[in-house]
């Protein structure tokens, strides 16, 4: 039995999709982006290489704990300007602070964590970086998401994805302390065709199931703050 330890999964076929404000953002033609916290640097996991270590344990039976991640991990904010150039959009990113309430700027990847995949590295599985990988999903994305007759984008029901809530706004970036009202000092308001949208640009939500199968089934077991794991069972008797 292999026990799975993932963070942020991404990739096609994911039915959390935490990446969508961020491709939203590029679809509706925006230029700029709130960011938040945009130095933390957590791991992420592709699809590609889930599939690829349920391969390596199928082919190497033991008992083992594994994590399972991307190569290279980077900052939450260089990541975000990949989603979005993947996307076809360069967004400027305007960075929030303590002044401007949560969870404005918020980025899926908030939390620093770095998975240590050298076990996984042992068993011949080479990550590739999130760099690599992020462009399937936003091609499989685009070509699933459909503008609706009042032009918001529509995503199919069982992909969970919140759509932000589009306001008046041009695509002039604000100054930093303009988003939010915030300390002495400083300036309290933006003019109404620059302020953001009230929804946070991108927001880390509660992991779903996954289920991938090479002559094995898995099967969520444990959903942590931080990490899923997974159970590959061998054999066809689930």
């Amino acid at each position: 039995m292999s026990i799975f330890r993932s963070s942020k999964i991404h990739g096609p076929g994911v039915r959390q999709l935490r990446e969508w404000p961020i491709i939203q953002r590029a679809l509706d033609g925006r230029t700029w982006m709130p960011v938040r916290d945009g130095d933390r640097v957590e791991s992420t996991t592709s699809t590609a290489i889930l599939a690829d270590a349920v391969v390596a344990c199928v082919n190497d039976p033991a008992t083992r704990l594994l994590n399972v991640a991307d190569a290279d991990p980077q900052p939450a904010r260089r990541l975000a300007s990949l989603v979005a150039q993947a996307a076809g959009a360069n967004l400027q990113q305007v960075e929030v602070d303590a002044t401007c309430p949560s969870p404005i700027g918020l980025l899926p990847w908030n939390q620093d964590n770095i998975l240590d995949t050298s076990a996984l590295n042992q068993l011949g599985v080479q990550p590739a970086t999130f760099a690599d990988t992020i462009q399937q999903e936003v091609g499989w994305v685009t070509g699933i998401a459909a503008g609706g007759r009042d032009g918001a984008w529509q995503l199919p029901p069982w992909l969970q994805a919140e759509p932000l809530t589009m306001s008046p706004r041009s695509n002039a970036a604000p100054h930093r302390n303009q988003l939010q009202p915030g300390a002495p000092g400083t300036v309290h308001s933006a003019p109404q065709d620059a302020r953001p949208s009230a929804d946070p640009v991108c927001a880390d939500r509660r992991r779903s199931g996954l289920r991938s199968s090479a002559n094995a089934a898995t099967r969520v077991i444990e959903r942590t703050s931080h990490f899923k794991h997974f159970v590959i069972r061998y054999g066809h008797g689930e």
